[in-house]
């Protein structure tokens, strides 16, 4: 594949070189880089959880803000 992308672009990253530019302007230019995104996964935030993990017991209800919502919808007294 490397040979590949070579052969196929030699003129295009012979120019570039001589050029004498740093590296990752060589790679902007040739629309190789690969920008880096931080992706907040769900479910890392415990509180994403739902009320299964909400209401487990008051500290985690307490915690995520949920305590209302477990004492009237998980906790009911019969």
């Amino acid at each position: 594949m490397c040979e590949n992308f070579v052969q196929s672009y030699k003129k295009e990253l012979s120019k570039l070189l001589q050029k004498s530019q740093e590296e990752k302007d060589i790679c902007w230019e040739l629309d190789l880089c690969v920008r880096k995104q931080t992706v907040r996964m769900i479910g890392q935030a415990v509180c994403t959880w739902g009320p299964a993990y909400w209401c487990k017991n008051p500290r985690t209800a307490t915690m995520c803000n949920a305590f209302d919502y477990c004492k009237k919808r998980r906790w009911k007294q019969d």
